[in-house]
């Protein structure tokens, strides 16, 4: 015979390392084996069928004795035990348990526990965020049906959570008088077929580095590159191509958004979604929705709505927005966040995110679906171009703008996904589109930064009540009168309120700007208040005088007080 019965190891409990259990054995295609197996196999049957009919019916007659009553339940459970099992499978790939009665037993009964067949099972290594994790993936075909698969987590391997995910993926068992001895069994023979020594790899929706170096880019399991959150029109939009390409581009560029602490955003007339995340929902669901999103190249989620916030306050947005900012920064492979802006521009919206501005120019003729489609492919196959061209324009664009400019490195990122739209477009053999997208994308990109700037501008006064009565709330600066100073009175921390101005150090103002508002430039913001003469120009000497007679020197901007006249607190 091609093949022999494998007796395991067990005796009375199943072994509950079910990796020890030993491989699958297969008879020959002819099925030489089992000639005349069934016949026998009926007879068995009859026979068991006839004997534990007599049991049940000594059972019965002798209920008035507990004694032999629980004798005879003894002798019929290891009667139907299986001390020494097996598995087989026949040439329709259906499992088959081997039952022996005795050691060595020439006649064993086989029996069949399932009508699935075509069982696989195999180790994967899931390659997440952050870590990996091992799973056990087991598919298997059912008659006159689609075929069922399930996932298992290795560490939770167990009979009765396998059983139970058999049942759930559509599985069939044909006894179910013991559950736990079929599970068992069940067990046993998933842990036979399974292969722990070549355990596969799944890397993460995006971009994964292999071992050799070489870069793979893996997508998602419900599509490609097409997502489901954004209408197709909407890609022919040159904001949206823009964003579009840096979220295909982040998990292999991930460095170059280390310093991003705002989101990408758009008015809703620029953009229609199918999905309904928004961050007015309630914080548990907005982080099971996250994580469903997951993998998606580009997640659009809706602002805050001003009228839910007159409702229920704003602590469901702002703890949400807090909840995006912290994924964004901390997890490389947290897709590119996208706000879409309805009802209003909010204050949450205004600290969190960078609006694009509407795009005029007609983007129909670029080719911007076959880039999608095509654009990892590119980057597989030439990935030392790929990377000097990153590089060389993030390095460009930071260059080209000051060190104090509040978008430098989104203005650099939006360079860069111009430059790889060109990049793609000049693969794709078409040289003059790509001179035309490269026009079009640097007079877009010049229009952001006018824009943001214009926004930080109008803003500024702002930015200041905001920075000031947050630093007061937090306790790091006090708000004096003149006649009020006394002796504990420190420059590096107090402002003086003397007559329609405010006196302070400009090293303060400095700190605290960049201290309560991160993510824009306090050079940009003192120049700004300093262009509408709400601020002096240079710091000159200041004599404050302490309640005790006594004068303190000190060299003090001064701050008109009209400034913050719209501010609650600003006496």
């Amino acid at each position: 015979m091609s093949s022999k019965f494998i007796v395991s190891n067990r005796v009375h409990d199943p072994p509950r390392d079910f990796t020890s259990v030993p491989a699958c054995t297969y008879i020959d295609s002819s099925g030489q084996e089992f000639i005349d197996m069934e016949t026998h196999q009926m007879d068995i049957d009859a026979r068991d069928a006839a004997y534990r009919q007599e049991v049940h019916n000594r059972l019965v007659r002798q209920q008035s004795d507990p004694a032999q009553k629980a004798e005879l339940k003894a002798l019929l459970a290891e009667f139907n035990h299986f001390d020494n099992f097996g598995f087989d499978v026949d040439i329709y790939k259906r499992p088959w348990i081997i039952k022996k009665r005795i050691p060595n037993d020439p006649r064993p009964i086989r029996r069949s526990f399932t009508s699935c067949y075509d069982f696989k099972a195999i180790v994967v290594r899931k390659i997440e965020r952050d870590k990996t994790t091992e799973w056990i993936y087991v598919s298997f075909r059912i008659p006159n049906k689609p075929s069922g698969a399930f996932w298992l987590e290795k560490g939770d391997f167990s009979p009765k959570t396998l059983l139970k995910k058999f049942m759930a993926a559509g599985g069939q068992i044909h006894y179910t008088e013991d559950s736990k001895r079929w599970a068992d069994l069940l067990a046993a023979f998933i842990s036979s077929i399974l292969n722990t020594e070549s355990p596969y790899l799944l890397p993460p929706v995006g971009w994964y580095q292999l071992e050799d170096g070489r870069w793979l880019y893996t997508p998602q399991m419900k599509d490609t590159l097409a997502t489901s959150l954004l209408d197709t029109t909407d890609l022919e939009k040159l904001p949206l191509a823009l964003v579009r390409i840096l979220g295909i581009i982040k998990t292999r560029i991930s460095d170059k958004f280390e310093g991003i602490h705002r989101f990408f955003a758009l008015l809703d007339n620029d953009v229609s979604t199918s999905t309904r995340m928004t961050v007015d929902d309630i914080p548990k669901h907005f982080n099971q929705m996250l994580d469903q999103h997951g993998p998606d190249v580009l997640l659009s989620v809706y602002g805050d709505n001003p009228g839910i916030a007159a409702t229920v306050g704003n602590y469901r947005s702002a703890t949400n927005f807090a909840t995006l900012l912290t994924r964004t920064m901390t997890e490389p492979r947290f897709p590119l966040c996208l706000i879409v802006s309805t009802n209003g521009i909010t204050e949450l919206q205004q600290k969190h995110c960078l609006f694009l501005p509407h795009e005029e120019s007609h983007t129909a003729a670029l080719p911007l679906a076959e880039i999608f489609s095509k654009l990892c492919a590119l980057v597989e196959h030439n990935p030392d171009a790929f990377e000097r061209i990153v590089e060389r324009s993030y390095i460009t664009a930071l260059g080209s703008l000051d060190e104090e400019c509040a978008f430098r490195n989104e203005i650099a990122l939006l360079n860069v996904s111009s430059v790889v739209l060109c990049w793609a477009l000049k693969l794709l053999k078409q040289p003059d589109l790509a001179q035309t997208a490269h026009e079009v994308c640097q007079a877009y990109i010049n229009n952001c930064l006018s824009e943001w700037d214009s926004s930080l501008d109008c803003n500024a006064k702002e930015i200041l009540r905001r920075v000031l009565y947050f630093a007061q709330e937090a306790g790091d600066i006090r708000l004096l009168r003149y006649g009020e100073v006394d002796s504990s009175y420190d420059p590096d921390r107090d402002i003086v309120q003397k007559g329609g101005d405010f006196l302070l150090k400009g090293s303060l103002l400095k700190y605290l700007i960049c201290e309560y508002a991160q993510g824009y430039s306090a050079s940009a913001i003192i120049s700004n208040l300093q262009s509408e003469h709400l601020l002096s120009e240079f710091s000159t000497a200041k004599k404050i005088r302490i309640d005790n007679g006594t004068y303190v020197d000190a060299r003090l901007l001064t701050l008109k007080r009209s400034c913050l006249t719209e501010h609650e607190d600003s006496d």
